[in-house]
């Protein structure tokens, strides 16, 4: 949120330091429990969980992120107007400082995929 502050004819422009979707994103990440499940299905995967729904697989031989669509990725895009590109990096910034998982590639779950994650409990 941008404020506008008249001095003197001049006019100064003051940001907020903390951005709303980074706020929003790091209190999922907060709430994050990790788990393998199903060694032998899922050999490659930890499941993230929040209130006991996945949100995030990482695959670990493809060091890929997914994120679920409904739950995080689209809210990016409608809540915070954030195009594909802008949320894939920040997702991936995000989870590198966070979680120190470096080089991966993230994207959203489509929708063939998500329907298994939906049999995965905590």
């Amino acid at each position: 949120m941008k404020q506008i502050i008249k001095l003197k004819r001049r006019f100064v422009i003051t940001e907020k330091v903390t951005k709303p979707h980074k706020m929003w994103f790091k209190s999922i990440l907060n709430n994050l429990t990790h788990k393998t499940i199903d060694k032998e299905k899922y050999s490659d995967s930890i499941f993230f969980f929040n209130n006991n729904k996945c949100y995030f697989e990482y695959n670990q031989k493809y060091r890929y992120f997914w994120c679920d669509y409904d739950k995080v990725w689209s809210v990016f895009g409608t809540k915070y107007n954030m195009n594909y590109q802008q949320i894939q990096v920040f997702i991936k910034c995000l989870m590198e400082e966070h979680f120190k998982l470096r080089g991966l590639t993230t994207g959203s779950c489509i929708v063939h995929e998500m329907f298994w994650w939906k049999n995965i409990s905590n």
